[in-house]
């Protein structure tokens, strides 16, 4: 794999009442994912739900989806990072929404990476109903870690 061999370019608009904006970024070439900033100041407060806007709008190409996925490094803190996904018909703000699970106030500012940006292909699917399942694998419908658990 070489330095951007996929590398696909996204439109981004930022927008201008966030005077404090930090594009976001890969900290090294490799990462799935580019780091976000928060384009506010606000505290969260323990067991509060708040949504955090990142300051930009993005123009995603249709056939992709964007999803902001958790950092570690918050929710090692007790900062629950919410999955969003972000759809390519969507035109609006882009925010983050997050949970403090821990016991002390969440202090955010401009510096503070709340989540990492990911863009994926997506695939059209459709279901299509089945009369007849097909087990293989001696796969069960236990679910929920249920593998660790089978009796062979």
């Amino acid at each position: 794999y070489e330095k951007g061999a996929t590398q696909m370019k996204i439109k981004m608009t930022i927008l201008s009442k966030y005077s404090n904006f930090i594009k976001p970024k890969r900290a090294h070439w490799f990462d799935a994912g580019l780091d976000c900033w928060a384009a506010t100041i606000k505290t969260v407060k323990p067991g509060e739900t708040a949504k955090i806007p990142l300051g930009f709008s993005l123009e995603i190409p249709h056939g992709n989806v964007v999803l902001l996925t958790p950092r570690s490094s918050l929710n090692a803190k007790g900062i629950e990072v919410k999955l969003g996904t972000i759809d390519a018909d969507y035109a609006g703000e882009i925010s983050a929404v997050i949970h403090n699970e821990s016991n002390i106030p969440f202090e955010i500012d401009f510096n503070t990476k709340i989540c990492q940006l990911i863009m994926l292909p997506i695939h059209e699917i459709e279901p299509v109903i089945s009369e007849e399942y097909d087990k293989y694998d001696n796969r069960d419908s236990c679910g929920f870690g249920s593998t660790d658990k089978r009796k062979e």
